[in-house]
């Protein structure tokens, strides 16, 4: 299979470095039949798409390596009938502030589609190259919070919702991760720092999650008594009751070790 693999790899090199046209204006001035011109023709965009390709890659791969750091700058405060907790994150704005600079010389450019849904709005992220080629980030859907949504009528509800799947989104296609502010870091965040959870979702955490969260627990050396005691400043008694909104934040906790910063 490597070997296949290694082959197909060089067979689209070298049609990379084909050039069509040149073979096409042989053909013409040789007097070729139709068929033909019309195996040069497909021929071509074959080696365009392939070319297309790999310009992408390069691009991005160029793009990674000198795009600055993108910063969490923006701190947003979350109320739950069970706790009270903040984090901090990257908003879009920003996001695209730090990233077009450098991908527009590279020849690359972001867009979005979406669609909204009675209950959520679902989003996909593309980055395309000026050459042709694009590859999507998949589907990130995201719930519009219901009720009074804080204030916000049901027009603005749709909105965040689709700037929160639009940020997961992008940030997946770039394979990017916003770090800590250098400014804030030494002023520890009323709660870990974290990329906001999806809105308005105050379910229980599944049990494939309560798993996860104790195999980082010990692996991180927490005992039961320890955990109890986290839950508790978090006004929960047990891991049945984290919120999904908050499961990341307490993950993240967690991941510090029984010596981290309280809740």
């Amino acid at each position: 299979m490597v070997e296949v693999a290694v082959v197909r790899q060089q067979d689209a090199s070298a049609l990379a470095r084909l050039d069509p046209q040149a073979l096409i204006t042989k053909a013409l001035e040789t007097g070729a039949g139709i068929d033909t011109m019309e195996r040069l023709v497909a021929l071509a965009k074959d080696v365009r798409e392939v070319q297309a390709k790999e310009a992408w890659y390069g691009a991005m791969a160029e793009f990674q390596r000198t795009v600055p750091p993108i910063k969490k700058t923006a701190t947003a405060k979350i109320q739950t009938p069970r706790a009270n907790y903040s984090y901090r994150y990257a908003p879009l704005d920003e996001i695209m502030s730090v990233i077009q600079p450098v991908m527009g010389p590279l020849g690359l450019s972001v867009s979005w589609r979406s669609r909204v849904e009675p209950a959520q709005v679902i989003v996909s992220c593309r980055v395309s190259h000026v050459l042709g080629h694009h590859e999507e980030s998949g589907e990130i859907a995201m719930p519009i919070v219901q009720g009074d949504g804080g204030g916000a009528n049901p027009a603005q509800r749709v909105g965040i919702a689709a700037t929160y799947a639009k940020r997961y989104a992008l940030l997946g296609i770039i394979g990017l991760a916003p770090e800590d502010d250098d400014d804030t870091a030494s002023t520890p965040p009323e709660q870990p720092s974290i990329d906001p959870a999806p809105p308005g979702n105050d379910e229980p955490i599944t049990e494939a999650q309560a798993k996860r969260f104790w195999a980082i627990a010990r692996g991180t050396g927490w005992d039961e008594g320890q955990i109890h005691d986290l839950l508790a400043g978090y006004q929960l008694s047990s891991t049945k009751e984290i919120p999904r909104s908050l499961y990341e934040a307490v993950v993240e906790r967690v991941k510090k070790g029984p010596g981290g910063a309280k809740p």
